[in-house]
């Protein structure tokens, strides 16, 4: 049994606006450490089914994590493992109740079988792994929307994947 630590975050934001200043996609990401640690995404908005969009925000949060998570821990992990998903506390008090239900949803109640799924909240400025995810998530979401990112060359050894499932704007 391997205990494998897997920190996420997110880029953009949940909304469906298209209008200066907002993100173009919005996603998730997770950066993993295996074993002890301890000194050691995108979704292309304008392109969601019309279904997806009034399913709001909540849902297309939930989404995300699904496409991530459903693939993402079946790669990492072996039957027996244990996978400890942290995630940054969450906005509001309704909305953190919303998003960790959906979070608790797509890892535990629809998690890989036969894994055994940890589901944490801890508080970004003081987890650098949590921060690791987040710089991660930065660099990619700026190459995807901008076309260059001064940082992704920091990151690009280390990234496995980054998947767009509903595409990207034309001449991209």
């Amino acid at each position: 049994m391997t205990d494998l630590f897997m920190y996420a975050d997110e880029t953009g934001n949940p909304d469906y606006q298209d209008q200066p200043g907002s993100s173009t996609y919005f996603g998730v990401g997770t950066a993993l450490f295996i074993g002890d640690h301890g000194t050691a995404l995108g979704l292309y908005k304008q392109n969601a089914y019309l279904s997806v969009r009034r399913q709001g925000q909540v849902w297309l949060y939930k989404a995300a994590w699904y496409l991530h998570f459903k693939v993402i821990s079946e790669q990492v992990t072996r039957p027996g493992d244990r996978l400890f998903v942290i995630v940054a506390t969450l906005g509001t008090n309704k909305r953190r109740s919303l998003l960790e239900q959906a979070l608790h949803d797509v890892c535990v109640i629809q998690g890989p079988v036969a894994r055994r799924v940890v589901l944490c909240h801890w508080d970004s400025a003081t987890s650098w792994g949590l921060q690791v995810a987040d710089y991660g998530l930065w660099a990619v979401q700026r190459l995807l929307e901008r076309g260059v990112s001064p940082f992704y060359s920091s990151i690009a050894p280390t990234l496995r994947s980054t998947f767009t499932p509903w595409g990207r704007p034309k001449g991209q």
